[in-house]
């Protein structure tokens, strides 16, 4: 029954993630729907996240024990920098930075396990090694960002939102392709083969790079419709 209910929730709160990411990054950055979406993406994922991995755990699919807490370190850091005005830290990003490096831990296991040929075996496929070393990577780039950002004693300005903004993006990549991609038997027989289960992945890591790159590139109006002669900030 409990893991009947975990299952549960893990479809719920990985529905409305999907719904509510998707409003969040079309929707004008720092408008009150932008913000309200991203408030219902992050308790949802965390609901997915949490579910998920426990449920693998159980299972022994280490993969999506990865993938899951891969997504519950990434949107907690994301969550708080969205969330904080001042640029300095507090003890929540050390603490981020310490599960971040549990997770990072887990990465490099597993990893080194897929490189010496044990990878997870389900019904009808096996995980290829490169899986492991991707989620790995992401998680890598992630801690690497936690020093700098501890280092420097803050983020501000275009890399708080570069920070915010991948952050909040790969885990809605990785809900899309578990979805679409890794649950193809839910769908008509017709789109299970086709290239169409791929686009909503796609297409939420390339809106990603398009805002990554309006961070950067010097803009004369910022996401909160505020001039700015340096680019985008929130």
């Amino acid at each position: 029954m409990m893991i009947t209910l975990d299952l549960m929730a893990h479809i719920s709160g990985g529905s409305v993630a999907l719904i509510a990411g998707a409003v969040g990054l079309i929707s004008k950055k720092g408008s009150s729907l932008h913000r309200q979406a991203g408030k219902l993406f992050v308790f949802s994922m965390l609901t997915m996240a949490i579910t998920g991995a426990s449920i693998a755990y159980f299972a022994s699919v280490y993969i999506s024990v990865l993938a899951g807490s891969l997504s519950l370190y990434l949107v907690l850091s994301a969550w708080i920098t969205g969330l904080k005005r001042s640029p300095k830290t507090h003890y929540y990003e050390a603490s981020i930075f310490t599960f971040g490096l549990l997770v990072l831990s887990l990465g490099f296991y597993l990893s080194w396990r897929a490189y010496n040929g044990v990878t997870d075996i389900l019904p009808d496929y096996i995980i290829p090694a490169g899986v492991y070393y991707v989620f790995t990577l992401f998680v890598l780039l992630g801690v690497v960002g936690d020093i700098i950002v501890l280092i420097k004693g803050g983020v501000s300005g275009k890399y708080r939102i570069a920070r915010h903004l991948w952050r909040m993006c790969i885990p809605l990549y990785i809900a899309a392709s578990s979805l679409f991609d890794g649950q193809r038997d839910i769908f008509p027989a017709a789109l299970q083969e086709s290239f169409y289960l791929d686009i909503p992945a796609y297409l939420i890591f390339l809106t990603m790079l398009y805002y990554l790159a309006k961070v950067w590139i010097p803009s004369k109006t910022n996401f909160s419709g505020e001039k700015s002669p340096i680019g985008l900030q929130l």
